[in-house]
C-alpha cells in the first residue's frame, strides 16, 4: 500500500494569511505522522507526534473559531460542530494507539481514511468559505 501525501491547494484559501499557514502546518504534520504510523516508527514516537497535532489543533481552531465570529462568517457554528466532531476522532485514535488496541498500521489505516480526508475535506468545504467574509472584512488585525 503507498501511503498518500496530502497538500495545500490554492481552493483552501481562507483570505487569512495566517490561518492558511496553520492549514498547510497541519497538512504537513499529518503528513509525517502517517508517514511514521506506516512505516511502523516506534508508538513512543507516534504518541509524541500525535500529541503535538491533538495540541497544535485546539490553538488552530480556537483561533480560526474566532475568526469566523470576527467576519461573521454564516458557517461559523457549523465550524464548531465539525471542530469538536474532529476532535474526539483525534482522542479515540490517541487511547486506542496509547491502549495499543490495534496495529500502528491499522490505526494509520484508519485515521488516513477518518481523519486526514476529513481536515482536508473540511478545509475546502468549511474554511475556505470564510475568504469573502475575511476579505470583506480586511486584513487580519
Amino acid at each position: 500500500m503507498e501511503i498518500l501525501d496530502y497538500a495545500w491547494e490554492p481552493s483552501m484559501r481562507t483570505g487569512d494569511d495566517l490561518c492558511d499557514a496553520q492549514h498547510k502546518e497541519l497538512i504537513r504534520r499529518l503528513n509525517l505522522l502517517l508517514h511514521a504510523m506506516y512505516k511502523g516508527q516506534p508508538a513512543a514516537e507516534v504518541e509524541s507526534m500525535l500529541d503535538f497535532l491533538s495540541k497544535y489543533v485546539v490553538q488552530h481552531f480556537s483561533r480560526e473559531e474566532a475568526l469566523m465570529d470576527r467576519v461573521q462568517c454564516p458557517l461559523a457554528a457549523a465550524n464548531r460542530k465539525a471542530h469538536a466532531i474532529f476532535m474526539k476522532k483525534l482522542a479515540t485514535f490517541r487511547d486506542r494507539l496509547a491502549n495499543r488496541q490495534s496495529t500502528t498500521a491499522l490505526i494509520a489505516i484508519e485515521m488516513l481514511r477518518d481523519i486526514s480526508t476529513w481536515l482536508v475535506d473540511h478545509i475546502r468545504n468549511i474554511d475556505a468559505r470564510m475568504l469573502p467574509y475575511v476579505q470583506q472584512q480586511g486584513a487580519t488585525p
